[in-house]
């Protein structure tokens, strides 16, 4: 997931619509389901990465990439790593 949604935004495209097509992509539907509910929570104003950390799926290391990539606006090149 994390390849796929650093690609898009990477590409330009809004972080709520990349978050969709992540969440629609993802074989895993667990995940895929997860990403959903990240992406509407984001779409209220609410940090990407506390909607991660109550989901529990995603491993903290990744969950912890990410809280940096949005702190320093490197979202993109975290989710690549």
């Amino acid at each position: 997931f994390s390849r796929t949604l650093g690609g898009l935004v990477t590409a330009g495209v809004p972080l709520i619509e990349s978050l969709g097509i992540a969440s629609e992509t993802n074989e895993n539907l667990i995940v895929g389901r997860e990403l959903a509910a990240v992406r509407d929570s984001v779409r209220k104003g609410e940090r990407m990465t506390r909607r991660l950390e109550r989901a529990r799926v995603f491993p903290p290391l990744v969950v912890d990439m990410i809280s940096t990539g949005e702190e320093t606006g490197t979202l993109d090149r975290m989710l690549e790593k």
